[in-house]
């Protein structure tokens, strides 16, 4: 060992037997146990709150689950709306022959629960509004060929509409890409 090595060894060594040899300071001791302490009483209260969420949470449970069992079955609501029936569509005919006696079988009524009929149909289908009615008539008395000739023009006619010009589009190629025609 050199002289540098045995110097600072010999530092360290009184360094350390000073440090040895002085008490600690007042009340360190005191501080750390009191530290100790209140770590103690942290962990206990940590402890009792588990153990008091877990018996909170028990006691939720058995709450639910007591109240599902004594509840009574729902009864089923059945909805008792009467739907009128779709009224057949109306045929005209231009004969000249006596209408038909009514039907005495057609008088009676026959009476159904509302809850027991449905429709044979579902959606059930709405009745005709008035102008419905109307075009099927008019559909009904018009010659079919008169029909096929109507005034209306078709949808790939083009339309006139006053103060309206449309303009031809045109598309420009873009700048340094090659025209169709050259490829």
């Amino acid at each position: 060992m050199g002289d540098k090595e045995r110097f600072v060894e010999n530092l360290l060594e009184a360094s350390l037997q000073r440090h040895y040899r002085q008490e600690p300071r007042a009340g360190l001791e005191a501080r750390i146990l009191a530290g100790v302490a209140t770590r103690e009483r942290a962990g206990r209260r940590r402890c009792l709150w588990a153990v008091a969420a877990s018996m909170a949470a028990v006691v939720i449970t058995v709450i639910t689950l007591h109240g599902l069992r004594h509840r009574p079955a729902p009864v089923p609501t059945i909805s008792q709306v009467a739907v009128p029936r779709p009224q057949p569509p109306v045929t005209f005919t231009f004969s000249q022959a006596k209408p038909a006696a009514p039907h005495p079988a057609r008088g009676r009524l026959r009476h159904v629960a509302a809850s027991q009929s449905r429709p044979a149909q579902f959606p059930t289908p709405r009745p005709l509004t008035e102008s419905e009615k109307l075009l099927l008539v008019y559909t009904q008395i018009v010659p079919k060929e008169v029909l096929a000739t109507s005034p209306t023009p078709p949808l790939s006619q083009d339309l006139d509409i006053p103060g309206l010009n449309i303009a031809e589009l045109e598309i420009k190629p873009l700048p340094g890409s090659e025209p169709e025609a050259a490829k």
